[in-house]
């Protein structure tokens, strides 16, 4: 009986949090430094991993066959490049290991987190000797990811109707991401906002960094 209110429990305080991060970001921000739970926080992490897989791996399915449509039709009525652009797409379909571009897509987004937040809190703790809470860091990262995730779940409804409209959704998720990632650092501390704004950046870059590496690699 307790197992199953303690469940209704972590369901409903996620699924609020989530709407909140959506709909009034600035406050739900506020409220998940000082209220989300660590299991809600880990369940989180979990749950817009998998999405953030799943999302990609139907996005780039769409832009391979939006692309050999395009060839398709630059080509117009040539039987033989015909030939070669569907069995191109045969091969891709069914050759082409979706389950690990979808298990690598969640392990870079788990990666991106942890860097992220690796990166955070050397530069708080060593760089400027501020008394931390390390979950609070971790609490402020994958709340600022839920935009993005939204964002990027539009990106590809859109990436079926306009690919420039589709970019155009990713970057705004993106921005509002770095802008949430500012905001819940400023309430996580009390270190001076000129100095955090000097740490977004350097986060997201060594990310990045080592993102193209484990691409690069892989």
């Amino acid at each position: 009986m307790n197992n199953s209110k303690n469940e209704q429990n972590i369901t409903k305080e996620l699924s609020t949090h989530i709407l909140g991060m959506l709909v009034n970001p600035i406050h739900t921000m506020d409220w998940s430094i000082k209220k989300l739970s660590k299991k809600c926080t880990y369940i989180l992490i979990l749950l817009l991993s998998f999405l953030y897989g799943i999302i990609n791996v139907l996005l780039m399915q769409n832009i391979a066959k939006t692309a050999f449509k395009y060839i398709d039709t630059i080509m117009g009525n040539n039987y033989i490049f015909g030939l070669i652009n569907k069995r191109l797409m045969y091969e891709i379909d069914n050759y082409m290991s979706w389950s690990k571009i979808f298990i690598f897509e969640i392990f870079l987004f788990f990666i991106s987190c942890i860097i992220i937040f690796l990166t955070t809190y050397f530069i708080f703790k060593y760089v400027f000797k501020c008394d931390i809470r390390p979950l609070c860091f971790l609490q402020v990262i994958v709340s600022s990811f839920v935009p993005f995730i939204f964002y990027t779940l539009l990106q590809l409804i859109l990436s079926y109707i306009s690919f420039p409209l589709s970019l155009c959704a990713v970057l705004i998720g993106f921005i509002l991401s770095i802008i949430l990632f500012f905001k819940g650092l400023c309430g996580c501390t009390n270190v001076p906002q000129d100095k955090i704004l000097m740490v977004v950046p350097i986060s997201y870059v060594v990310m990045l960094i080592v993102d193209l590496a484990i691409i690069k690699v892989i």
